[in-house]
């Protein structure tokens, strides 16, 4: 049983009065919210977030792809990152369209307070190999 699965128990038997206050929090591990059946509350769609606030954006580019504002939206496009002949890494973008205003692709990605040193490589890398800048939200 995962550490999820056994969060999601306790609380059904909490609120089915057959134990007494969970003592587990209603998070896992990395701070994700959970809800009484112990599942991620990072879903829309049927697609599983890696963080709330992606979810939000996610939520509001399908707004604003509904509104004309935003077209091809895309998620989770790769980018492969080849320095002399040599992949090095992929680029994983949470998200990818059209901004329907100027016509320009925007690649996005949706960061919270803090950019591994690894993500900052690969910002530079999308720029000198593909010559893309990456918008942060």
């Amino acid at each position: 049983m995962t550490d999820d699965e056994q969060i999601a128990e306790e609380y059904r038997k909490f609120l089915r009065g057959e134990a007494g206050p969970p003592t587990t929090p209603l998070v896992n591990k990395y701070g994700v919210r959970l809800d009484e059946a112990g599942k991620a509350k990072r879903t829309a769609d049927g697609i599983l977030f890696a963080s709330m606030k992606e979810r939000k954006r996610y939520q509001e580019l399908k707004l604003l792809e509904a509104a004309g504002a935003v077209r091809y939206l895309e998620l989770q496009v790769h980018y492969p990152l080849v320095v002399n002949d040599i992949k090095v890494a992929t680029y994983v973008a949470d998200f990818r369209y059209i901004d329907a205003a100027t016509g320009r692709r925007i690649v996005e990605d949706s960061k919270g307070y803090r950019k591994t040193p690894g993500y900052k490589l690969k910002k530079k890398l999308m720029k000198a190999c593909h010559g893309i800048d990456i918008l942060e939200t």
